[in-house]
């Protein structure tokens, strides 16, 4: 088993290689889980950032369990799993968050208390969720056909920040559009009826200069999307 690398007393570096396959943590150094009082049958909030180009920066709270192997929830293997086995020589920093005073900790704290967040860098099974809408869309943005993938946004239909884990992930939360219609739609300047057709907000005087008109509207449409697209217009959209 690779051995974990002790930063500081609070933080610790840990490698891919040799992973247990339930996907916990290491057992943590003495002295490290000693200081930190990582004590079995608590709960400890932690920050876990892997490597900058994987983009994952996770604030949790996470079971301290027998033996001091801290366990990832599932929700989290789901994301973790393929990274972890098919980068064995890569690794990532654990840092405890509670219970220290220094500044970056406390700038992690307040943006976790800020936006109850589990994550600052990237969203949990914000992969996975592209993944499921660039299939459902076929490559295509939802209403026009710009078809670089590259240039499509994955854009939740509710806010991430309003959504529970299942709507986080539900490819009927989610449409693939264009940079342009991704940012006027994510901050309400545009919505969609349950009939496909687009709403444009009264505050855009001049919507043919962001290349809109009220011609535009959704490819396609579900009843699970109608729910997610009642929350929009109601709370999201300008009107």
């Amino acid at each position: 088993m690779a051995r974990l690398e002790k930063l500081s007393n609070i933080s610790w570096k840990q490698p891919f290689k040799d992973r247990k396959k339930e996907l916990h943590l290491f057992t943590t150094q003495k002295d490290v889980s000693t200081h930190c009082n990582l004590q079995d049958g608590t709960k400890r909030l932690l920050h876990i950032k892997f490597e900058n180009h994987f983009n994952i920066d996770i604030i949790d709270n996470f079971q301290i369990t027998s033996g001091k192997a801290i366990s990832f929830p599932v929700r989290l293997q789901k994301l973790f799993e393929p990274i972890i086995w098919n980068n064995p020589e890569s690794f990532f920093i654990v840092t405890v968050l509670d219970g220290n005073t220094d500044n970056d900790n406390q700038e992690l704290l307040k943006q976790y208390s800020t936006t109850g967040s589990l994550t600052i860098n990237t969203r949990i099974g914000q992969n996975k969720f592209r993944e499921s809408l660039i299939k459902y869309w076929n490559s295509e943005c939802a209403v026009t056909n710009v078809d670089i993938v590259e240039l499509l946004k994955a854009s939740h239909i509710k806010p991430w920040k309003d959504s529970n884990d299942n709507e986080r992930i539900d490819k009927y939360n989610g449409l693939l559009l264009n940079p342009m219609l991704d940012e006027l739609f994510d901050k309400g300047y545009i919505t969609f009826r349950d009939d496909c057709c687009i709403k444009i907000s009264s505050i855009l005087t001049s919507p043919l200069i962001f290349n809109i008109n009220s011609n535009f509207k959704l490819k396609r449409i579900e009843n699970k999307h109608k729910e997610y697209l009642k929350f929009h217009r109601e709370n999201i959209f300008k009107g």
